[in-house]
């Protein structure tokens, strides 16, 4: 079945596409991608306990032993989360962790997820995880610094908030240098 992303994230009556995915899934009841595109849906409309079914799906048919398809972990993570579920899309981000160990965003997740569990040692672990990534992320110190002022590790937070500051400005300058630069260049 070929199946157009793009229309569904502009169609506001997502009825079709739900209904045409439920009719894929009634002719191949493991079509992993139908699950997956459908669950994808459900996000997007709020319905997330039909969307964690869905990726339930998705991952139990997914053709690979070892239960690789990182994203569905990470959606279904995602579903938890907005239901309040933080214990379970906990363990389902670390499974799409364990999967793709370089995820940015289900470290991000995460960390988000164990800091609305009060676990503010596994948030910390996580946005640090974020920041080594890709040391340019501002959001991550922003998240780290917001955990450790949580914590009440004041000067931790500090330190955090500072690195946010001095990344805002970098990446303000270089903006301005950019344009600089094409005026001249320009003109």
């Amino acid at each position: 079945m070929s199946f157009d992303r793009d229309c569904t994230m502009n169609n506001r009556n997502d009825l079709l596409p739900i209904q045409s995915l439920t009719e894929s899934i009634g002719r191949d009841p493991t079509n992993v991608s139908a699950y997956f595109d459908r669950g994808e849906i459900y996000i997007k409309q709020g319905q997330y306990d039909l969307a964690i079914k869905d990726f339930a799906e998705a991952i139990r048919f997914y053709p690979f032993p070892t239960g690789g398809y990182a994203h569905a972990y990470y959606l279904r993570g995602n579903s938890y989360l907005m239901t309040d579920q933080y214990d379970l899309a906990i363990k389902n981000y670390t499974e799409a962790i364990r999967l793709d160990p370089e995820d940015i965003v289900a470290h991000d997740h995460r960390g988000l997820a164990c800091h609305n569990n009060e676990q503010y040692g596994l948030a910390i672990e996580d946005f640090t995880a974020v920041i080594r990534l890709d040391p340019a992320n501002a959001p991550a110190y922003f998240s780290r610094g917001f955990v450790y002022y949580s914590d009440g590790r004041y000067d931790l937070a500090t330190h955090d908030l500072e690195k946010l500051s001095a990344s805002i400005l970098i990446m303000h300058l270089r903006e301005m240098y950019w344009r600089n630069c094409k005026r001249i260049r320009s003109g």
